[in-house]
């Protein structure tokens, strides 16, 4: 099945969505029809069960130049005119910077969608990709690229600072030093020298770009795709948190993915030893469960982060009052014990309140599995 926007071919098969970029003349410079529909079809794959994974890649012999210099020329003189027109009123002239800001931050959603929907993103580096077309690459969960990909950040050479989340991804990727000299020098690498980078995670001919990426997303979208995205959620966590916390979230994950028909699937195909056919399928009555755990979960943190915040540098004491309708019956109530302390470091409570918040959370997860009550509560004394 297939669907077209402007500048954009939308295609399914197997179970795998592609996103074939569609301006060949421009290298697949990025367009606000191109953009309006990758954030379409990413935002409606993210909640769709029967997409298992997604492709992204360039029609021709590119995979996306990133912006479209020409557009950018009659952005920058229509800005002039417009500018000195306007000379004498700074309120305009911020509303409009202000407005092309708000522009820019919706079309970046593109790469923060590849980055964390709950689904394995792939891009198929067919060619060049520079600029926020290399930002967009680099957001997909992996990255196959054809022998003669070339990549490159390119924007030192238009005076840009960048977008798209490239700074941030590419130095996950390369470490600091060397996301620093590509930035600052715009260098082009090729694609043996991506994958011993890190930036791809496979190089493969040209010629058979296609038919491994078909292969490769055939074999995924077949695949756990409930566990694959508790997987991603995961990873996606560990470049921004602590052990403590990625323990907290894998004891989450791995219970509910138990719950899981794949799960119970995989078991059996072992002991049986053939090849497990997984649906993507909880079993009954464990989705609601995750709801409600999500919910409670959801509410724990917000409470935590409320209460860290109000009472900054103040002592404060935790107290479980019986009879409430919280975790298994009982309140939990935080209280202020005192006038703000000279000397008091306010990240100590805050610490605290995590410490709080993370044992609840496991209390509350073992009362959820074990009665299946999910509502509990966290409240801040008034």
């Amino acid at each position: 099945m297939s669907t077209e926007h402007r500048d954009l071919i939308v295609e399914r098969h197997d179970g795998v969505l592609y996103l074939t970029m569609n301006r060949p003349d421009k290298l697949n410079a990025l367009s606000d029809h191109m953009i309006a529909g990758l954030l379409e079809e990413l935002n409606r794959a993210a909640h769709d069960r029967e997409v298992g994974a997604v492709v992204l890649t360039g029609a021709g012999r590119g995979f996306c130049a990133g912006g479209d210099i020409g557009r950018m020329r009659e952005r920058n003189e229509s800005g002039s005119a417009s500018g000195a027109a306007h000379a004498h009123s700074a309120s305009a002239g911020e509303q409009g910077i202000q407005t092309r800001i708000s522009q820019l931050r919706r079309s970046e959603e593109v790469s923060l969608l590849l980055h964390e929907m709950p689904k394995v993103t792939i891009g198929a580096i067919n060619g060049p990709a520079a600029g926020a077309g290399l930002s967009i690459a680099l957001a997909c969960d992996l990255r196959i690229a054809s022998d003669n990909a070339r990549f490159g950040t390119a924007f030192a050479r238009v005076g840009f600072s960048g977008d798209f989340g490239g700074t941030y991804l590419l130095t996950q990727l390369v470490g600091p030093a060397k996301a620093r000299e590509l930035y600052f020098t715009a260098e082009v690498i090729g694609a043996e020298e991506a994958l011993k980078l890190g930036m791809v995670n496979r190089v493969v001919p040209a010629a058979s770009l296609t038919e491994e990426v078909r292969a490769f997303a055939k074999r995924l979208a077949a695949g756990p795709v409930v566990a694959y995205s508790y997987m991603k959620a995961h990873l996606n966590l560990a470049l921004k948190s602590d052990l403590r916390t990625i323990l907290d979230r894998e004891s989450y994950g791995q219970t509910l993915t138990g719950l899981t028909e794949d799960h119970k699937e995989a078991v059996k195909a072992f002991l049986e030893k053939r090849e497990a056919k997984f649906k993507g399928r909880w079993t009954l009555g464990a989705r609601s469960q995750e709801r409600r755990l999500d919910a409670a979960n959801q509410n724990l943190r917000t409470t935590r982060n409320r209460v860290a915040d109000n009472l900054g540098g103040y002592g404060w004491r935790r107290v479980v009052e019986p009879g409430g309708r919280g975790i298994r019956g009982r309140r939990l109530r935080l209280h202020r014990t005192g006038r703000l302390q000279p000397g008091r470091d306010p990240s100590r409570n805050r610490r605290r309140a995590q410490d709080y918040e993370e044992a609840d959370r496991r209390e509350l997860a073992d009362s959820v599995f074990a009665t299946g009550y999910g509502r509990g509560r966290c409240r801040r004394a008034g």
